[in-house]
């Protein structure tokens, strides 16, 4: 065979295995543990509704899924690391859509479906405010913002710069007219931490993991939850919405993300797992525990809502002036 014919020969080889169909590829996935990166702390929502999905693979499947917290800057840095990471399905990481809203600040922007590949949504939260009662001895939203009015510069926690309660609560205090200073933390564990110590007695739109056992320990006093509907682990607890403060209002979502371009026949296979998750009693029961609700919708579901939500807390930042601290 001539030098000619053996490149022709060659090269269309390669051109026919570029054309076969990838089964492969998830019928040898996993092939080794998968990496699940949470932009937070240990001890928070985001890590248990993770590591509740990460157990649900291990004992339905028998995957092994590496949890990876991640904190820092918003949730920046944990979604930077599954931005940059080998797109070969065996790194993902937890996106919510308070997480989303992070990139703003820091001058950034991200775009789902272009930046990162959506998996699966299979969570939505309402958050918790609450009080240190031996700090700020108060007993509804109604009493808070009557101290608030008279007591200046007061100081409130919540999980970080960037959270959508960071953004409620900004824009409250500016239409309210208090005078309140912000003091942001990592995630709901260290924000729980502190308003325990004493550090600060305020927590807005707490993660109700990091809260909920010190609110029945009696710890922490809670004051409203940020939903439309009362939690299930807290029904005796009002909305803010029948407290008479809808401008607290709202619950983040959140999923599963991947890197740009992690082979769409894993992707799709991830998607299903995490439907089969939402549909398991041990799963949602461990999350509803946790005080959130099981959600799920498909990738472009979630993607769609995600960069609408994106779009939303923007016009928010740019009406009230908010600022990083």
């Amino acid at each position: 065979m001539s030098a000619a014919r053996t490149l022709m020969f060659v090269a269309e080889v390669v051109a026919a295995s570029c054309m076969l169909p990838t089964h492969g590829v998830t019928q040898e996935w996993p092939a080794r543990p998968i990496t699940l990166i949470v932009p937070y702390t240990a001890g928070g929502a985001t890590d248990l509704y993770s590591r509740a999905l990460a157990d649900f693979m291990n004992r339905k499947y028998s995957y092994t899924v590496v949890v990876d917290n991640r904190p820092g800057a918003g949730g920046f840095l944990g979604v930077n690391a599954v931005q940059t990471s080998q797109p070969n399905g065996y790194t993902f990481g937890y996106f919510s859509s308070s997480t989303m809203i992070g990139y703003k600040f820091l001058g950034k922007d991200l775009v789902i479906g272009r930046d990162v590949e959506a998996v699966a949504q299979f969570q939505s939260t309402a958050t918790i405010s609450v009080v240190n009662p031996k700090v700020v001895p108060v007993k509804s939203l109604g009493e808070l913002v009557a101290y608030l009015k008279t007591n200046l510069g007061t100081n409130y926690a919540t999980i970080g710069v960037g959270s959508l309660n960071h953004m409620t609560m900004s824009a409250f205090a500016r239409k309210a007219g208090l005078d309140v200073t912000h003091i942001p933390y990592k995630g709901g564990a260290p924000a729980s931490a502190a308003l325990i110590a004493g550090d600060v007695g305020i927590g807005i739109g707490m993660d109700p993991p990091s809260v909920l056992s010190h609110i029945e320990a009696g710890r922490l006093v809670p004051l409203a939850s940020s939903g439309e509907q009362r939690l299930r682990r807290l029904p005796d607890l009002p909305t803010v919405y029948e407290a008479g403060f809808p401008d607290l209002g709202g619950t983040t979502f959140g999923g599963i993300i991947a890197p740009k371009n992690t082979p769409a026949e894993i992707l799709s296979r991830f998607t299903r797992i995490i439907d089969e998750a939402s549909k398991d009693p041990a799963f949602v029961e461990r999350l509803q525990m946790g005080g959130s609700e099981v959600s799920f919708a498909d990738a472009k579901t979630f993607q769609d809502a995600l960069n609408s939500e994106s779009e939303r807390l923007g016009r928010i930042i740019v009406e009230n002036n908010i600022k990083p601290e």
